[in-house]
């Protein structure tokens, strides 16, 4: 059986973001998040701030010691997998030869953007775009409310 310390320390559960002297009955979110709330402010640069958005930051911090060490490694294999994350983070780095490319890398999809002609032909591409990585045209979410804050909305986009 479980001690009340090995329950308190749920991975993932940090019960003194807690609020309670909310009642769970009155408004469980602040209840739940409460302490969160009122210790974390949204940054300058940045239009939300949540718990996700924390690992995010960490999340992309690591992976960019990361590549950073495999760039520094000179037995790295560039077929690996470590490898191609360390060309593609190159590429992208590199603006001068990106900006001196222009749109060139992109004109097939304008072509075929183009070439849409009616509903068929639109319900074709976005199929093939969807197929190969790219973003649909529509998409949703859920976020604060532009005009009230305190509440959250689902976006369509």
């Amino acid at each position: 059986m479980e001690s009340k310390a090995e329950v308190e320390q749920i991975p993932g559960i940090d019960l003194s973001l807690m609020d309670k002297s909310v009642s769970p009955n009155e408004d469980f979110f602040k209840y739940v998040n409460g302490t969160w709330l009122q210790n974390n402010e949204i940054p300058a640069d940045r239009t939300r701030w949540g718990s996700f958005d924390e690992l995010r930051k960490k999340t992309d911090a690591d992976a960019l010691a990361i590549l950073k060490a495999a760039m520094e490694d000179e037995n790295l294999d560039l077929n690996s997998d470590q490898g191609k994350a360390v060309a593609l983070f190159k590429t992208i780095m590199d603006t001068e030869s990106r900006n001196n490319q222009g749109i060139d890398p992109v004109k097939p999809y304008l072509e075929k953007i183009d070439a849409i002609n009616n509903i068929e032909d639109l319900q074709a591409f976005m199929i093939e775009m969807e197929s190969s990585g790219g973003p649909g045209f529509f998409g949703f979410g859920v976020g604060a409310d532009s005009k009230d804050s305190n509440k959250n909305t689902v976006y369509l986009g």
